[in-house]
């Protein structure tokens, strides 16, 4: 409250002229610390730092995903493949195939497994691939992409009259016999040594394995 003077009780004791503020400050022991002129610029530098590498996080993120979200299953294959790469097929009619990858076409894939034994799995009879451990890279002399199809391929081991194993969409009943003859859409099967032919529709092979030489 105001004394009788009109002033403040902490105007009482004031003698001499107005103290600056630094001046009590640094008289009672609370002097402000002064201020690093290089700390500002230190950490916004250390800030600067942090948020690139968070950018540089995020563009290898977006650059991964771009890259998975273009990803076909054929340049999948391809690369398993350039890769020697052994994986486990999973047909859609149920089966699993294990191999190398040794070849992909325009519309089927080739694996070797174990010796002499070559499974072509038509895309469209792929429900799933999963990668085992890597192979070796002897097996791939060339280009693991052939400029074929699934129908070429029956053409070319029906040319050396190779004994194959054919399995159809939605049938569980594989189809057994020598490759005779591969027409337009068809392929023609010996059956129950050459007593019965079967004719087979290209566009229903699952998938075919044959016994290769080499």
């Amino acid at each position: 409250m105001p004394d009788s003077a009109g002033e403040r009780w902490w105007h009482r004791e004031r003698v001499g002229p107005r103290v600056p503020l630094e001046v009590c400050q640094e008289a009672s022991g609370f002097l402000t610390p002064r201020v690093d002129p290089t700390a500002s610029l230190t950490r916004l530098m250390s800030e600067a730092r942090v948020t690139e590498a968070g950018r540089s996080r995020a563009r290898r993120h977006w650059l991964g995903q771009q890259a998975l979200e273009e990803t076909t299953l054929l340049s999948t294959l391809v690369d398993l493949a350039e890769a020697g790469t052994n994986v486990v097929v999973h047909t859609a009619g149920g089966r699993r195939r294990a191999g190398l990858v040794v070849a992909v076409g325009t519309d089927f894939v080739a694996l070797r497994n174990g010796g002499n034994c070559l499974s072509c799995v038509s895309f469209s009879g792929i429900g799933a691939v999963r990668t085992k451990e890597p192979g070796s890279r002897a097996h791939i002399e060339r280009s693991a992409q052939l400029g074929t199809d699934l129908r070429t391929a029956l053409a070319d081991f029906a040319a050396d009259s190779l004994e194959a194993i054919i399995w159809l969409s939605a049938n569980a009943e594989p189809i057994r016999g020598q490759l005779r003859a591969v027409g337009t859409d068809l392929v023609m099967v010996d059956t129950q040594l050459g007593r019965e032919h079967c004719y087979v529709r290209v566009a229903s092979v699952e998938e075919v394995s044959v016994v290769v030489s080499g």
